[in-house]
């Protein structure tokens, strides 16, 4: 059954909504009319029923926009059985009805920054949506408003393998509460846990986790292979050749003869954005307490091991926390860092 509150909205706005869906068919032909109002009967009747539980009166600020979304989405193909983006409904269905305070609160900006953070960790290869989803409704119960919600997504999408997010989650960790922030980092809330210093040593060390950040010690590191970036092409990857690695302005550029990526990676993930066809110069003067050999030798700091499978690398690159290196027979790069992991 249609709850009264989504039909009395659906009434009181009958021909907007009519004016924007004649729109959408114009903007998307194979808008199904009949699918759209099994969508609004299954998803946006009970997120608005919900809504009016809450905050009657922006009941039909709350269907406009989650209309418009509906359409947009809809039209591009994002919701449905055949959707490459299942992430997407999933967190319409639980994170909606989970917060309808703060759907209510401001309903554009919430139902967009949802959408859009699911959006970004469904297209990012070795990404985790489904992990987002469930920190948010785990912490998201402790944020008053939007805006707060909003700062905890930015760690939250980084801690889910959005490794491009590193510097922007870390500067979200300092707007938030303290309490907030250190739920955030998954990091148990104890009396003396300095927020500041966490965060200076994450900063520092990209394979360094919250929770061993937040200890007393930082546990006995050692030299291991911390994951292997890309994959060929037909096989879901990227890459149509064996890649070359180069550190340019100390960021570390991935090259296949085709496409250049600048890579990013830490401890959560690691992710690949494409920048054109052209490799950087790399860097001349670059120094770098690390070093590896024909047989696989890797001289890290003070330590060292050899890794068989990094064998006659084809190229390698460091910076102070990471050394990145390909090999002839493979089409992935292998990231070898110190780490308590």
């Amino acid at each position: 059954m249609t709850s009264e509150a989504f039909a009395q909205a659906l009434k009181n706005n009958r021909d907007k909504l009519n004016t924007k869906f004649a729109y959408a068919r114009h903007a998307y032909p194979s808008l199904d009319g009949e699918a759209f109002k099994e969508h609004l009967r299954l998803l946006v009747a009970p997120l608005i029923e919900a809504v009016n539980q809450v905050a009657a009166a922006k009941v039909d600020e709350v269907l406009m926009a989650l209309y418009d979304f509906s359409l947009d989405l809809l039209g591009k193909g994002m919701f449905g059985a055949e959707t490459r983006y299942p992430a997407l409904l999933k967190g319409w269905t639980q994170l909606f009805a989970q917060f309808p305070q703060l759907l209510a609160q401001e309903p554009l900006t919430f139902a967009a920054a949802v959408s859009n953070a699911l959006y970004n960790l469904s297209i990012n290869q070795n990404t985790r949506p489904d992990f987002w989803i469930n920190e948010m409704l785990r912490i998201g119960q402790a944020c008053n408003d939007v805006e707060a919600f909003l700062e905890v997504g930015k760690i939250v999408a980084w801690r889910s393998g959005m490794a491009h997010y590193r510097e922007g989650a870390l500067a979200a960790c300092l707007q938030l509460e303290p309490p907030l922030a250190l739920a955030a980092l998954c990091i148990k809330e104890e009396a003396g846990t300095n927020l500041e210093r966490v965060v200076d040593q994450l900063r520092g060390d990209p394979w360094l986790s919250p929770w061993v950040a937040a200890s007393a010690a930082n546990g006995n590191r050692r030299l291991k292979i911390t994951a292997v970036v890309g994959a060929f092409r037909g096989f879901g990857g990227l890459f149509m050749s064996p890649p070359e690695v180069v550190l340019s302005n100390g960021d570390f550029y991935v090259f296949d003869n085709e496409n250049c990526w600048l890579m990013t990676a830490d401890l959560f993930g690691a992710t690949l954005h494409r920048i054109g066809a052209t490799l950087p110069n790399p860097d001349q003067a670059a120094r770098s307490n690390a070093s590896i050999d024909k047989t696989g030798l890797v001289k890290f700091a003070e330590q060292q091991m050899t890794f068989s499978e990094l064998q006659t690398p084809s190229s390698f690159a460091a910076n102070d926390t990471t050394l990145a290196v390909t090999v002839p027979i493979s089409f992935g790069v292998y990231l070898v860092a110190l780490t308590t992991h």
